[in-house]
Parts: C-alpha cells; sequence; structure tokens
C-alpha cells in the first residue's frame, strides 16, 4: 500500500506528469527545430540518465526524478559556440518568444483537445451547476444559517459580480476561504444585501458557505435486511451530519460511512422537516463501510456532440481566468500558500482519477495541464516566463544582456521556486497526516 491506498496512484502520477512533461517540452522541441535551432537533449525527467537513445544531434533520455523536464538547447547556455547559427541566442527575438511560449501553449492545446474528447464521448456531470443558484438547502451551523440564508432565495451576485449558475458560485466561494463577501439575494419579490464571512474547509484550504443546490444525501432507497433498514433509514431522508459533523456534499457522507466498517455511527436525518437522529453500523465490504441506502446522485452522462469544441474553449477560458484570480489573491495575501496542491496532493488526485477511469483521468489530466502551461508563462525567473520577460527588457534597453548574467538570474529563480516547492511541500505533508 502506497500512501494508504495501492499502486493506482504511483501509476496515476507517473503517467500524469510524464504526459504533461512530455507535451510541453515537445513543445519547446519541435518548435525549435522548425527553425533549425540545435537541440541536445530532450529529457522527461530530472538527474542522470536511467535510459536514452542518440538520434542525429539529440540525446533522447528518461531521468529519474519525474517532477518535470527539459530540452537542452544549443546556445542557451554559457559555453564555446562551434555553430552561431544555429544558437539560441543568436536567434531574432521572435523566434526565441515563439521557442519558448510553445511549451505552455502546447499544454493549453493537449488540454483543449483532451477537454473536445471528454465533452464528445460523454461525461458525467452534476446537473445543478450549469443552472440558477437556488437555495435548496442550508447546512446547519454554516455562515449561510448564522447570516440568514433561507430555502428558495436567489443568489443574485456576489460582491457586485453577477452569478448566473451554481458553478459561478461554486468557484467564487471556493478560492475566498474566512473572507467576507458581500451576497445580493432575491427572496420573493425583495432584494436583499446579505454580508457574511465564509468558513473554511481545513482539508483543502478551500471557502465554505454551506447553501447549497440540493440536500447532501437524499436516500432513495433502502436495501432490505440492510444495516439501514435495521436502523430504521427511509427513503426520502436527507442526511446532513455524521457523528455531528455537518456534511458539505453527497461526497462527504458517502466517505464519512466508507471509513466506518463495523463502527456505530450517528447518522443525523432530515425527515418531514423534523431532525432525528439514528445509530448504524456500516457493514465491512471491501475494507469499506457501507449501510445499504442508495442515494441520488444528481449526475447524469452528458455528451455536446459538434457542440464539443465551444464547451472545450469555455472550459480552458474558464480555467485560465480562474488561475490568474487565485494567482491574484495569493499575491495580495487573500488566499493562503496552504491552498495550493504540491506533488503529494497531485499523486493522491492523479491516482483518484486513474481509479475513475479514462474519461475521469483524461479531464483531470487537462485541468492540470492547463495549470502548467499558464504558471510556465509567470514572469519568474527559470520559467518560460521569466525568460520572455528578460527578452522584453533587452529589447528596451536595446541591448542583451550576457548569457552569465541570465544564467545567475535562472539560479536565482531556481532557488525561489524549490523554497516555494518546499513550502508547498509542508502543507502538503500535513493535509495527508490530517
Amino acid at each position: 500500500m502506497l500512501f494508504g491506498y495501492d499502486l493506482s496512484i504511483a501509476i496515476g502520477f507517473l503517467l500524469m506528469i510524464g504526459f504533461i512533461v512530455l507535451v510541453h517540452e515537445f513543445g519547446h522541441f519541435i518548435s525549435a527545430k522548425l527553425l533549425n535551432i540545435k537541440v541536445e537533449e530532450f529529457s522527461i525527467g530530472f538527474g542522470p540518465k536511467i535510459i536514452g537513445i542518440k538520434r542525429g544531434e539529440t540525446l533522447y533520455k528518461i531521468a529519474p526524478v519525474p517532477l518535470g523536464g527539459y530540452v537542452k538547447i544549443y546556445g542557451m547556455e554559457e559555453g564555446e559556440i562551434t555553430e552561431p547559427d544555429r544558437a539560441f541566442y543568436n536567434r531574432p527575438r521572435k523566434q526565441r518568444l515563439f521557442v519558448l511560449a510553445m511549451g505552455a501553449i502546447f499544454n493549453i492545446l493537449s488540454a483543449y483537445i483532451l477537454l473536445c474528447a471528454v465533452y464528445m464521448i460523454g461525461v458525467m456531470e452534476r446537473t445543478y451547476l450549469d443552472k440558477p443558484p437556488v437555495i435548496a438547502w442550508v447546512n446547519d451551523k454554516s455562515p449561510a444559517q448564522e447570516t440568514g440564508f433561507k430555502i428558495d432565495d436567489r443568489i443574485v451576485a456576489i460582491n457586485d459580480k453577477k452569478m448566473t449558475t451554481w458553478k459561478d458560485v461554486q468557484n467564487t466561494v471556493l478560492i475566498s476561504p474566512e473572507q467576507f463577501l458581500n451576497i445580493t439575494i432575491e427572496r420573493g419579490q425583495e432584494e436583499l444585501k446579505i454580508s457574511v464571512k465564509t468558513g473554511k474547509i481545513s482539508s483543502h484550504e478551500v471557502g465554505y458557505l454551506g447553501a447549497m443546490p440540493v440536500p447532501p444525501f437524499t436516500v432513495l432507497e433502502v436495501t432490505p435486511d440492510s444495516p439501514a433498514q435495521k436502523a430504521g433509514i427511509k427513503a426520502g431522508d436527507i442526511i446532513y451530519a455524521v457523528n455531528d459533523e455537518t456534511m458539505d456534499d453527497l461526497g462527504s457522507v458517502i466517505m464519512a460511512i466508507s471509513k466506518n466498517p463495523d463502527r456505530a455511527i450517528k447518522l443525523s436525518i432530515e425527515r418531514n422537516k423534523e431532525q432525528i437522529n439514528i445509530m448504524v453500523t456500516p457493514k465491512k465490504e471491501d475494507k469499506r463501510g457501507i449501510i445499504g441506502a442508495r442515494y441520488d446522485p444528481f449526475m447524469e452522462k452528458k455528451s455536446y456532440g459538434i457542440g464539443s469544441f465551444k464547451r472545450a474553449a469555455v472550459e480552458v477560458g474558464n480555467n485560465v481566468v480562474l488561475i490568474f484570480v487565485v494567482i491574484k489573491k495569493l499575491v495580495t495575501g487573500n488566499m493562503s500558500l496552504r491552498t495550493l496542491s504540491g506533488p503529494l496532493d497531485l499523486a493522491r488526485v492523479s491516482g483518484s482519477a486513474y481509479r475513475s477511469g479514462a474519461i475521469i483521468f483524461m479531464l483531470i489530466l487537462a485541468l492540470i495541464s492547463i495549470n502548467l502551461g499558464v504558471i510556465n508563462l509567470l514572469p519568474i525567473p527559470m520559467l518560460d516566463g521569466g525568460h520572455i520577460v528578460i527578452m522584453g527588457i533587452e529589447w528596451v534597453r536595446g541591448k542583451e544582456f550576457s548569457i552569465k548574467l541570465k544564467e545567475r538570474i535562472a539560479m536565482v529563480g531556481l532557488v525561489l521556486l524549490l523554497l516555494l516547492m518546499a513550502v508547498v511541500l509542508y502543507f502538503d505533508i500535513l493535509k495527508w497526516i490530517n
């Protein structure tokens, strides 16, 4: 077992990182080759060669540290230049910009292609995310309940930004943990403004409101002779808390039941607008607890056909915008570094996606690829965006920096990135412990 799971974590992580790095570096590689710039190495992973093969002037290799990769382009490092016409820094700025940008462009393009395929084949989606944000459930002791939100309230705007779907609300709240939000709601014919401080889901460092589009867990059917039936659970019951812990969604309820095989748990249930508590002991099956209650997942498989191309483009655009919103909040101190996912969190997500099947894996792969593409264009030394900024400064001053100075700047960037990775890894470990 690895981190409490099986080898699917390692397989999923290696497949995901391998694909994303391969696509990114191939973007740099193919653009350099198209411009007849010499490429000396194409590496998946960092460190010494595990396996490799040389074709022509380029060594293709796999290295032991699977947290990235690189393309070694001739003339980017200080040293003797014997073929000046094929050296990177001897090429016009437009060509260098093209090579630097193509890694991120390939990541985003590959994500778009993956999303097109996913939406063409069909993907399970929450049925309520694209619907108007009318509240169907308010969690007990949640920020929404404590500030007076009610069932059938419609969320019109948050911080004066119009909310047309539950997805808009979800994205806004998730990136605003423990922050005051000014929420405009419609209640009947009235329009009200409510200031609410969001909560925080500690395990993921994301915001929590407690106003929901659907109840957390609605029982559709109870299996005969099951723990649920023996305990008195009935169809139509709404499970909203387990062991006095409020459940935010369907997944939280399932997880709480699943991790308590053969252990009695207390379910807080709403039945006919009355609240009751029921003790039930989940039956152990495949090392997980089940109670024998079938639920309404509020999910359906949707295939977009020709509309997949537009749907994928919208999803890419929304994710790019969301990344910049998160970056802004991080820079201004409105979001904690704890929110970021490091290698352990990425491994967990990769393993979960791998176990969930090809469609979910492709979907998560696309989203992470978009993230990598955008982050690589940030103006940070050592990243592609840092190189592009240096080129811009050179263009303004009308003079090139020396390769030695560029290497020093890149080294400073590397140190900063390693420090950031260390902090994120620390928070990653805390998440795993929790």
